[in-house]
């Protein structure tokens, strides 16, 4: 559990944007129709006994796509047109203090989408999947799915699975499942219950 306590509190506090540019900037290649290591794109070469160069046909590009992450303006090779020479500074694309935003969102829209809004006690939403062949976890609740996600979370790319990823403050949840538990909502629910029935007498 540490570690997915390490890697919940890493999303809490950066998120690096990836570079603007998909192409390289030399020849104008776009990253992942090549394997060579033109910036912005740092392909991953695959070796020859990994199981993807096994199969037929071989693929065209035998590599693992990796852009590199959008730089501070001013930082790094721009530093140079402030007669400077700096290092490179990463992009944070969230706050960088400890706010739980992994729960509740870094935005006011994705905190609206996150919210239970009927009844108006501030809780957050979940949902309850009565399954028939899942008796046993019948009833039990889980993150509510998202509509459109830049993240693929689908088991295969068929158009018949129905699987979505789940919607949580910070989509790097469903990177694996110790970030996609329910334990903060229930207790943030927990204590918007005690509250709610607190204020009534």
């Amino acid at each position: 559990m540490m570690m997915q306590w390490g890697q919940f509190i890493d999303h809490d506090l950066d998120f690096t944007a990836t570079a603007i540019s998909r192409n390289a900037f030399a020849t104008g290649a776009i990253c992942n129709r090549t394997c060579e290591n033109i910036n912005p794109c740092f392909n991953i070469q695959l070796p020859e006994g990994d199981p993807r160069m096994l199969t037929r046909p071989r693929p065209k590009y035998p590599c693992i796509e990796l852009e590199r992450s959008a730089a501070v303006c001013g930082s790094g090779e721009t530093s140079l047109i402030y007669r400077q020479i700096t290092y490179r500074e990463q992009m944070n694309t969230i706050t960088s203090y400890l706010d739980a935003s992994g729960i509740y969102g870094s935005t006011e829209e994705e905190a609206y989408e996150l919210r239970d809004l009927y009844p108006d006690r501030g809780l957050l939403r979940y949902l309850l999947k009565n399954h028939l062949l899942l008796r046993q976890y019948a009833q039990k609740p889980y993150l509510p799915f998202e509509l459109d996600s830049p993240m693929d979370c689908h088991r295969n790319r068929t158009v018949d699975n129905p699987i979505r990823c789940f919607l949580a403050g910070d989509y790097r949840a469903n990177e694996q499942v110790g970030c996609s538990h329910l334990n903060l909502p229930h207790v943030h629910n927990f204590l918007g219950n005690t509250l709610f029935i607190a204020s009534i007498f």
